[in-house]
Order: C-alpha cells, then sequence, then structure tokens
C-alpha cells in the first residue's frame, strides 16, 4: 500500500460513488509504481457491487485516463493494473 497512491486516489474526481471507491480500493493495494494484479470478484466484493458495475467502472476511469488496465485471460481470469498518477482530475467544492 502506497499512502500516495491513495491520497492521489481521493483527489480525483470520478463522476460516481462506484468509481471513486474502485479507484480506492485499487489504490490501496498498488505497488509504488502504481501497479497490481486483482481479480475482478474480490474487488466487487470489496465495493460491494457486482463483477459487471465493477467491470463497467473500471472501462470508465480508464477512459478517464486514471488507469489502464490489461485483462489476462485464462483460467486466471485477472486485471493487471497501473495507475496513472500524473493525471490530476480534482475535486472542487461548489
Amino acid at each position: 500500500m502506497s499512502v500516495q497512491s491513495l491520497a492521489w486516489a481521493w483527489r480525483q474526481n470520478t463522476g460516481s460513488p462506484l468509481k471513486k471507491l474502485l479507484l480506492i480500493i485499487l489504490s490501496d493495494q498498488v505497488d509504488d509504481r502504481g501497479r497490481a494484479n486483482f481479480d475482478p470478484e474480490d474487488v466487487a466484493y470489496l465495493a460491494g457491487c457486482d463483477v459487471g458495475s465493477a467491470n463497467l467502472c473500471v472501462i470508465d476511469l480508464e477512459s478517464d485516463g486514471l488507469l489502464s488496465i490489461t485483462h489476462n485471460g485464462g483460467v486466471d481470469y485477472r486485471w493487471e493494473v497501473s495507475l496513472n498518477f500524473d493525471v490530476e482530475r480534482p475535486v472542487f467544492r461548489q
């Protein structure tokens, strides 16, 4: 876990509570380079949602430039996630 990655995730405007939660869950498990492998079912369980919803949100986060993801197929289906710390989508209070 990297405190910097969690702080980065909290600062991002993701547009939805579920996307924010998923970004925080992913950020909590990455190494110092912002990389980790995840089982989509584990991530969905932690977020309290189904795998399909988690997958759609992660795809949206990738479209927003906050992360990149590779799906390694096969029997051990996992997400290979790389967070993009260079992107800042700050949350503004109104």
